[in-house]
């Protein structure tokens, strides 16, 4: 009868530990997030243009993606160890927009230029984006003709091939420009 008891004993004291640990865990990630929003907003009345806090990279604390048009740059934020860290910056150029998935932790941006556009395509990760492809269009002009070439991660491909790539990419996708500005 001791065994038992003591067995019933031990068992309940650790599923009293692992309740304790996950609730522990749950508010230490509301917490976090509260934090992170409130840096995230002070970060961003510093400049203009658009920005959405969500989480990306699935790790339950939300992110900032900003398109900040005071500086030209695209910059995607995390929150670690109660600081900021950029995960990514990048110059837009002559305009686009971020596109981004929480299901799916992709973000697209799209950066304009003079002779065409590229665009990444990123996963998150915990602390930083990963490049999973490079679309360009190039507009040829220098034989007269009006010639568009499209690549995927600099090689060559069809229209058709690069539409169909760069639309599975952003499909399901929301965008930061058609969202909160300051």
């Amino acid at each position: 009868m001791k065994k038992i008891l003591k067995c019933i004993f031990t068992i309940l004291t650790v599923f009293i530990l692992c309740i304790t640990n996950v609730n522990l865990s749950h508010a230490s990630i509301k917490q976090d997030q509260k934090y992170a929003t409130k840096k995230y907003e002070s970060l961003v009345k510093k400049g203009s243009g658009h920005y959405k806090i969500v989480d990306i990279n699935g790790d339950k604390v939300k992110d900032l993606l900003w398109i900040d048009t005071s500086t030209e740059y695209y910059k995607v934020y995390t929150y670690r160890n109660k600081k900021l860290k950029c995960m990514k910056k990048i110059m837009y150029a002559r305009g686009g927009d971020i596109y981004y998935n929480t299901k799916t932790h992709k973000i697209v941006m799209v950066r304009g230029q003079f002779g065409g556009s590229e665009t990444y395509a990123y996963t998150a990760q915990k602390t930083s984006l990963k490049c999973t492809k490079k679309y360009s269009i190039e507009y040829d002009r220098s034989s007269g003709k009006n010639n568009t070439i499209y690549r995927i991660n600099n090689k060559k491909v069809s229209k058709s091939t690069y539409e169909k790539s760069l639309n599975s990419q952003i499909k399901g996708s929301k965008t930061v420009s058609g969202n909160k500005a300051l």
